[in-house]
């Protein structure tokens, strides 16, 4: 019997020691502070601010000099922000919400991106576009990529897929090995997802704050 009990008290101690999540209410409004504070932009900043580090001790290295070299960058809260959606919506989209948000074809550069875009291409880096938007979206996306001051990328990839590509992770991983078996050296990686990142042996990764939504 006191077995038992011994066993119920502890079951019952497991149960109420249990760490409780975040209230979600709580977590939007740090997030809302982490964007009026500036804190956002100066990380953004301070990340692109490496990313273009890196880009100038690769142009002044001999070894990678002749060489096919490129940048890779995603499109969403990378290159175009999702910010203002973003806070309408509360801090999360949904597949459906974000097809809406890409039909307006009206998102704003990130401009510290835009000026590292235009750094890369005027010393004769490539820059290839990996996005886990869909083929579909095509037309539209390079409408709003223009609209915002990118112009003559070398590439740009969509998932053509989804059922073949279940994750961003899988899809840009394989865009990847593709540039490269096109002769090119991918020198930095940018993105705002872990996933945009991984498995990848460049050097130079990147990660801008993105602490609205999560793909994988």
């Amino acid at each position: 019997m006191r077995y038992i009990l011994t066993s119920i008290f502890l079951l019952w101690a497991t149960v109420a020691h249990a760490q409780e999540p975040q209230n979600i209410h709580l977590l939007k409004e740090k997030i809302i502070s982490y964007h009026k504070s500036g804190e956002y932009y100066r990380d953004i900043n301070k990340t692109i601010n490496d990313a273009k580090t890196c880009l100038e001790t690769c142009i002044k290295d001999t070894n990678i000099q002749n060489k096919k070299n490129a940048i890779i960058l995603d499109i969403d809260d990378t290159s175009l922000h999702l910010l203002n959606y973003n806070n309408k919506l509360a801090f999360g989209i949904n597949q459906k919400e974000l097809e809406s948000i890409v039909m307006k074809a009206d998102a704003l550069p990130i401009m510290p991106t835009l000026n590292l875009y235009n750094f890369a291409k005027s010393h004769g880096i490539a820059v290839f576009f990996i996005s886990g938007r869909f083929e579909a979206w095509r037309e539209l996306t390079i409408k709003n990529l223009k609209k915002a001051g990118y112009k003559d990328w070398d590439g740009l990839y969509l998932r053509s897929d989804p059922t073949l590509y279940k994750t961003n992770y899988s899809f840009k991983s394989i865009i990847r090995k593709l540039i490269r078996s096109q002769g090119y050296n991918i020198i930095a990686n940018i993105g705002d997802q872990e996933s945009d990142l991984a498995d990848d042996s460049v050097s130079c990764k990147f990660k801008l704050p993105n602490p609205h939504y999560f793909t994988r």
